[in-house]
């Protein structure tokens, strides 16, 4: 009898999976725009938790970036923004 609640479950899962890399996705559109630079490091492929803790940081301004694109880029994002962007960057190669 717990079939159909499990498969809702999943379901559910799998729903908020997608949205949550559609949402990464969207946003990582618009960061990536600067990392097609030469100067900028390419950040696809890259640990999760590395991720976050970069955005995390040019958010909060304890890491410096060249120029501030960074800085002002992050400001807008909510932590669950960030771990968006983050799963969805490394989940590229």
């Amino acid at each position: 009898m717990n079939r159909p609640n499990a498969a809702c479950a999943a379901q559910s899962a799998y729903d908020s999976a997608h949205q949550a890399a559609s949402n990464g996705l969207l946003i990582s559109e618009c960061i990536a725009k600067s990392h097609r630079r030469k100067h900028i490091p390419r950040v696809a492929g890259l640990q999760t938790d590395y991720l976050i803790a970069q955005l995390r940081g040019f958010k909060t301004g304890a890491r410096a970036d060249i120029d501030g694109t960074m800085a002002s880029a992050t400001q807008p994002l909510s932590e669950k923004d960030i771990v968006d962007v983050a799963a969805y960057l490394a989940s590229l190669k």
